[in-house]
């Protein structure tokens, strides 16, 4: 079992119809979520994550973000 509380990568693991298997609310608008996947598919959809454009457009949120901070 895989978990993780990016909701950046959880959207898409979910847009490449890999489904949450369970998730923990840790407080409002926060949560762990979590997916039954080997390990070795994990680090493989985690590097797919990292190189792809949704993740630019998160540092790009985040960029944004840190301005009204």
């Amino acid at each position: 079992m895989q978990s993780t509380t990016d909701i950046w990568f959880t959207a898409f693991l979910d847009s490449k119809g890999i489904k949450i298997s369970k998730y923990d609310v840790v407080r409002r608008g926060k949560g762990i979520f979590y997916f039954d996947l080997p390990d070795q598919e994990w680090r493989e959809l985690k590097l797919e994550f990292s190189k792809s454009s949704e993740c630019r457009y998160k540092e790009c949120v985040e960029k944004i973000k840190d301005l009204a901070f």
